[in-house]
């Protein structure tokens, strides 16, 4: 059994390579591969409609044309917005990509990614369904680990339950990691 989490190189790509891409989208991904990192971070929440979608922030304002909640929208909407442009010209009309595509790429690239759960109080427990039952044909498919990651342990609470249902359990890691940077792991799948 596999009881520890192993970065080769030891290095984890923030919402993908941002200091080369537009964070968490699929041209900052790709330039990770790239770079030949293993892991990359991401950032999940949820679309109005129910879609887990790769994003940081609870506004659309920042990285993004478009206003307001990220989860004020539908998957369709947010689709339509430019997540490149406020990066460089060059990324204009990169889109916000929903976490099915992010996991497809992962697959295709061999990577592995820690998945950072981003949420409304009460909305937890479906968005880890959401994002437990859309991983794993990607962790059949595989040995690339999987760790989910939360601020709050409200967030990911409802992970170890889940855990208990998946497939291939030992490749995912549940943590929560609090302010000043100190990380707890809750449970790691056995």
């Amino acid at each position: 059994m596999n009881n520890s989490l192993h970065f080769d190189p030891p290095v984890i790509g923030h919402r993908g390579a941002c200091a080369y891409a537009p964070e968490n989208t699929m041209a900052s991904f790709l330039k990770a591969a790239q770079l030949k990192l293993k892991w990359i971070e991401f950032d999940v929440m949820d679309s109005s409609d129910g879609v887990p979608v790769i994003f940081h922030d609870d506004y659309l304002d920042r990285t993004t044309n478009g206003k307001g909640l990220v989860n004020q929208y539908s998957f369709a909407y947010l689709q339509t917005l430019d997540a490149g442009k406020y990066f460089d010209p060059a990324f204009s009309c990169e889109r916000i990509p929903s976490l099915l595509t992010v996991i497809e790429f992962l697959q295709d690239a061999k990577m592995s990614a820690n998945i950072e759960i981003k949420t409304l109080p009460g909305h937890e427990e479906k968005l880890i369904q959401r994002v437990m039952k859309e991983m794993q044909p990607y962790m059949k498919a595989g040995n690339q680990q999987m760790l989910i990651s939360g601020f709050q342990v409200r967030e990911i609470q409802w992970s170890p339950a889940m855990l208990l249902q998946a497939e291939n359990k030992e490749q995912f890691w549940i943590v929560s990691t609090r302010l000043p940077w100190q990380v707890r792991i809750i449970e790691q799948g056995k």
